[in-house]
């Protein structure tokens, strides 16, 4: 069967030719590539040898390994058998793939592969939205988000403190309180604003809560110097084991040419 003009065939391997921009692959193309990869040749290989652009072959290959090859057929070509079903993500979620991706050792594709992302712009723009001081909304039309719970005026603030005392440690107040992110977000900025009166609950009271009297307020301040305390040892502790492997290595090998920086973000 003949291949429609717009659609460029596989060279074989080892040929080259200069890609011209708005080239489409066929279906069989795109496995042959991808085929190559699995094999063993390089992105940059079989970009030079009629592939498309090597982000383009990683995002294939990553879609390939989650889906087969109905990954790699396009949304509006697709038979509705094969048609991936459109993912929705809580704020939660969204939070936790952020994190995932600051604490390092991943990357934008490899977290599309592991929760289902069509795009690895999708995660750059949620990691943009975190740095950025902005709220990880749930994506409309998913299902409910995990549920917070009713909190008291006290440990409102005490989660607001316990949260800016371990560096904005946001996922371990949802663990160690058991609210949701939604909640600690916001907790945490008006408690920034405006201190314990912005963490004052008015709605649909006559007055509102009442302020802390000296017995609360001194146990406030007692826990979140103990929260800080327990936070600085724990960072001290790994720090000088950090600094104990860094002494080892360098006694056994001055090389550190294989540590490479990371450079595969994709731009907004």
């Amino acid at each position: 069967m003949d291949r429609p003009n717009n659609q460029r065939s596989v060279l074989p391997e080892g040929s080259f030719f200069m890609r011209r921009k708005g080239i489409r692959y066929s279906l069989e193309d795109k496995i042959e590539f991808v085929n190559r990869v699995l094999s063993g040749q390089s992105l940059m290989d079989v970009q030079r040898s009629g592939g498309p652009r090597k982000e383009a072959l990683s995002q294939w290959v990553q879609k390939y390994k989650q889906w087969g090859a109905a990954g790699l057929v396009p949304k509006e070509r697709a038979p509705r058998r094969q048609q991936r079903k459109r993912t929705t993500y809580s704020s939660e979620l969204k939070f936790q793939i952020v994190q995932e991706y600051l604490a390092g050792g991943t990357s934008y594709y490899k977290l599309c592969a592991k929760y289902d992302i069509s795009n690895p712009a999708v995660v750059y723009q949620w990691v943009s939205l975190y740095n950025s001081g902005q709220l990880l909304q749930t994506t409309r039309g998913s299902a409910p988000m995990t549920k917070g719970r009713k909190t008291t005026y006290v440990e409102r603030i005490e989660i607001a403190q316990w949260t800016i005392a371990h560096d904005m440690d946001y996922q371990g107040a949802i663990k160690h309180f058991g609210v949701s992110y939604g909640q600690v977000y916001s907790w945490v900025k008006k408690f920034r604003e405006s201190g314990e009166e912005g963490l004052t609950d008015r709605r649909g009271q006559r007055k509102p809560e009442s302020t802390l009297d000296e017995n609360e307020r001194l146990k406030l301040e007692n826990k979140e110097s103990k929260a800080r305390i327990d936070y600085l040892e724990t960072k001290i502790a790994l720090l000088k084991k950090l600094q104990d492997v860094e002494r080892r290595s360098a006694g056994n090998d001055t090389d550190s040419t294989n540590i490479l920086p990371f450079t595969n973000s994709p731009k907004k």
